[in-house]
């Protein structure tokens, strides 16, 4: 029988303090290769045997369909909530316009979409019950981690959160077969909304639910997804699924610029080439893109060049396809390789940590870069490095290793383009970073060597060297006498001055200098900036206030919170109002027994959101204090530190949420000054 409990549910934000999140956070990137470079990774990494199949295409769909299907106007109440929210706080805020253009698609006949499918996949499993460690409830609710296994492409788990900024209501729809049946969910990235004096918290979900008090108080056991069911009276057949896999469905990608090009196929194709070409050449997937009124776009491992080779072709294109046309023929050139071992050169290596590495080496006349590629095993491009070469080169890196890629791939950032050592622990960083250092040491060597020109050979021009340096016989040439200096001349080595140290000068001891202060007094400098704040990237810049203590006395009090060094590790489950937070407080910087802990939302670029429910209270799990000091809704007071320097914390928000958190600890510092008052002169400090 089919369940009617099921709709969008979004989880209340009982905070005094609610206020709508910036809208420039939430909107993410919306440039295409990012896209192609996560719905192309997550596909790879469920499949269950090479190659796996790809499909990615556009189309319409009527709306008055996905009404009765997807129970819109829930959506439409809180983006309409949020329109209210916004006018009210201020009607010039952009997020006005936002919500109206929103409202104004859901509102008419057809909305544009675009759907990618996988096969030969194993799908999103955990359809039939709620389990935080299946994939298909880390891919709606765990903001930052991963549902993979070690050894898939990406390991960071914000791939996810790359498909919402291409939807025009900020709606992705997953579809999905396995082995236990048919499944789909849906979320959206909205922002709070007031609906009946209510304050939702931006994100909501689609889904099947036995008791909606229960799953937005923070009991999520009864959820799940949708079954054939629930689907069965579907009009639109855009969610039908027969195979193994999995369907991610953009909505409302109208009005998108990434998607509304004529070119978007040949660029998806393109992207797909630059960032994946070695496993689309060892057969590990095949991607098919079907553009509405179109030829589709077929890339397999013998079809890659003729492709390139067919939008070479075409009228029309823009200077932006030229170029990543002509990048996808160098990449193809550098890993064809042939036998002119002045243009093209492969070198081997094998390193203890990562395995066995091929360097491939390009200085073709088409090469107008000095850089190298990195690829994993698995096949895709991950950093990119550039290089201080006389001659151009293009290199690519490969890691055959699975060991070595998954030592890359635990340390690879977010945005795939740079390491973070810390989740390999502190030995095994120690290791691999020293393995990683080395590695590209060798490389940078190899390719230095290969793009050296050779000064034996006299017909070699150093190209644009001319420019910059002043070469001996050319400081008496006609630009020379047209006034023209050289950027560059040879002028003798100044001689060293010697400097006298002077003697301290005395003054009477009696006498207050300019400042007021008396000889024995130190001068603090103090930074009284009001627009002092909070930014993350590790530390915290340090906030000084300058407040009085006993008006009209001469002594001035100085408030300064300073940062203490810490590691902090957090276990949240989603939608839960506790949060477990263990820590260790650095001993070379600790010395009070008393800390104060600061939690913050973060997204996955990093960046700290505007949303976090406030924190009621924690309970010290050592020695079972309840603290009950918070400042500013996130900033526990008075946190004891025991000899051992870790903390152990369960700290109790007002809500449910599921954002990542990063923890800061720090302590405050009390100074007083003593300042001569002068008689009939009122003190600044006072007034």
């Amino acid at each position: 029988m089919a369940n009617n409990n099921f709709g969008w549910i979004f989880w209340e934000d009982p905070s005094p303090r609610a206020k709508l999140a910036d809208d420039s956070k939430l909107a993410g990137t919306t440039k295409l290769e990012t896209l192609v470079r996560e719905l192309v990774q997550n596909a790879v990494d469920a499949r269950t045997a090479n190659p796996a199949r790809l499909v990615v295409e556009d189309g319409t769909v009527s709306l008055s369909d996905l009404h009765d299907a997807l129970k819109l106007d829930e959506l439409k109440a809180h983006i309409k909530g949020t329109l209210d929210f916004a006018s009210a706080e201020n009607p010039n805020n952009r997020i006005v316009p936002k919500c109206e253009s929103q409202l104004a698609l859901l509102d008419s006949s057809r909305c544009r979409y675009l759907k990618f499918s996988d096969f030969n996949t194993k799908g999103l499993e955990g359809i039939s019950k709620f389990d935080k460690t299946k994939a298909i409830w880390k891919l709606l609710f765990d903001d930052g981690t991963s549902a993979k296994e070690a050894s898939s492409a990406g390991g960071v788990g914000v791939g996810k959160n790359a498909t919402f900024p291409f939807s025009q209501i900020s709606t992705v729809i997953y579809a999905t077969k396995t082995d236990e049946g048919y499944g789909l969910v849906g979320s959206a990235r909205l922002n709070s909304s007031r609906v009946d004096k209510t304050t939702y918290q931006p994100e909501g979900n689609f889904l099947v639910y036995d008791d909606y008090e229960s799953v937005i108080s923070g009991d999520c056991s009864s959820i799940r997804a949708l079954g054939t069911e629930e689907t069965r009276d579907f009009k639109v057949d855009l969610f039908s699924r027969d195979e193994k896999g999995s369907d991610v469905i953009i909505l409302g990608t109208d009005g998108n610029t990434a998607l509304s090009d004529p070119y978007w196929a040949k660029r998806f194709a393109l992207y797909a080439i630059i960032n994946f070409y070695p496993a689309i050449l060892n057969g590990v997937f095949t991607l098919d893109i079907k553009q509405e009124g179109k030829e589709t776009i077929a890339l397999n491992a013998s079809s890659i060049s003729d492709v390139v080779e067919s939008f070479e072709s075409d009228e029309g294109d823009s200077r932006e396809l030229y170029e990543l046309i002509h990048d996808a023929k160098l990449l193809i050139d550098t890993l064809k390789q042939n036998d002119d071992e002045a243009i093209y050169r492969i070198v081997k290596q094998t390193d203890p940590v990562l395995g066995d590495l091929t360097l491939y080496m390009n200085a073709s006349p088409d090469v107008d870069v000095k850089c190298w590629q990195l690829f994993r095993s698995f096949g895709m491009k991950t950093i990119t490095r550039d290089v201080r070469i006389q001659k151009p080169v293009f290199s690519i890196v490969v890691i055959h290793s699975k060991i070595g890629s998954d030592y890359l791939l635990a340390a690879e950032s977010g945005n795939h383009t740079e390491y973070n050592l810390q989740p390999l622990g502190e030995s095994k960083a120690k290791e691999v970073g020293k393995a990683i250092k080395n590695f590209e040491s060798w490389v940078a060597q190899e390719v230095g060597h290969f793009g050296q020109v050779d000064s034996s050979k006299t017909d070699i021009e150093l190209a644009g060297l001319t420019s910059f340096i002043a070469l001996p016989g050319d400081l008496k040439t006609a630009d020379a006498e047209e006034g023209v200096k050289p950027m560059l001349e040879l002028e003798p080595a100044p001689q060293e001055k010697k400097i006298k140290k002077r003697k301290p000068r005395k003054r009477d001891s009696s006498k207050p200098d300019p400042e007021g202060l008396l000889a024995g007094q130190r001068k603090e400098q103090w930074n009284h900036n009001e627009d002092s704040h909070k930014t993350w990237n590790g530390e915290r810049e340090t906030k000084t206030e300058n407040v009085p203590v006993v008006p009209g006395d001469g002594k001035t009090g100085y408030d300064r919170v300073v940062q203490v060094k810490g590691t902090f590790r957090d276990i949240h489950s989603p939608y839960s109002k506790k949060v477990e937070l263990v820590g260790k407080i650095d001993s070379s910087v600790y010395k009070s027994k008393c800390i104060d802990i600061s939690v913050l939302a973060v997204n996955e670029q990093g960046n700290i959101n505007d949303y976090l429910p406030k924190v009621n209270d924690a309970v010290d799990l050592v020695t079972g204090e309840v603290l009950t000091e918070i400042e500013n809704d996130h900033v526990i007071k008075g946190v004891r530190v025991g000899s051992d320097l870790y903390v152990h914390l369960e700290i109790n928000f007002a809500a449910p949420f599921r954002s990542s958190l990063i923890e800061s600890a720090s302590v405050v510092q009390h100074i007083e000054q003593t300042k001569p008052q002068q008689e009939g002169v009122e003190d600044e400090s006072t007034k």
